[in-house]
C-alpha cells in the first residue's frame, strides 16, 4: 500500500527496515482525525518527511490534507502563518490541516464539500493556486 502511494505521489524509494515500515503502518491504523500527535511516537529511523506522511494519511484516511508548500503559502496570504517544514512535525502539520478545515467551515459552499473528497481536493488546489500567484 505504501509503495503504491509513494509511486503515485512521486516519492523516491524508501530505505526502511521491515520493523520501521511496520511501525509506520501501526501508527497509520491507530491515528484518528484530527490527531497528529501520534507522529511523535515514531522512532527516529522513520525520518518521515511531511509530504510523504501526509500522503499516507490522506490516501489511507481520506480526511487529512496533503502537505503542499503552495497551499501553505496560500494560507499565509490569508493571514494564517504556518511555518515551512520538511519533517513531519505533529504541531505544524496539525495547524496546517486545522487551518484548511477552518477555511472550509467558513466557505459559503461548505455544505457541498462535506464528505466529498474530490471537492475537498479542489478547495485545496484553489488555495495552492492562490499561494502560487505572484
Amino acid at each position: 500500500m505504501l509503495d503504491m502511494i509513494d509511486e503515485w505521489m512521486g516519492h523516491g524509494h524508501r530505505t526502511w527496515h521491515s520493523d520501521v515500515e511496520r511501525e509506520v503502518m501501526l501508527m497509520l491504523y491507530a491515528i484518528r482525525y484530527p490527531d497528529t500527535l501520534l507522529l511523535e511516537s515514531l522512532s527516529d529511523e522513520t525520518d518521515l518527511d511531511i509530504r510523504r506522511i501526509s500522503g499516507y494519511l490522506h490516501f489511507m484516511k481520506h480526511t487529512y490534507s496533503i502537505w503542499d508548500e503552495d497551499t501553505r503559502k496560500g494560507l499565509e496570504k490569508l493571514g494564517i502563518m504556518i511555518p515551512s517544514s520538511d519533517k513531519a512535525d505533529p504541531f505544524i502539520y496539525g495547524a496546517y490541516i486545522s487551518a484548511i478545515e477552518l477555511l472550509k467551515d467558513l466557505a459559503p459552499y461548505y455544505s457541498f464539500m462535506e464528505h466529498d473528497v474530490p471537492r475537498q481536493r479542489l478547495f485545496q488546489a484553489a488555495l495552492a493556486a492562490y499561494g502560487r500567484e505572484g
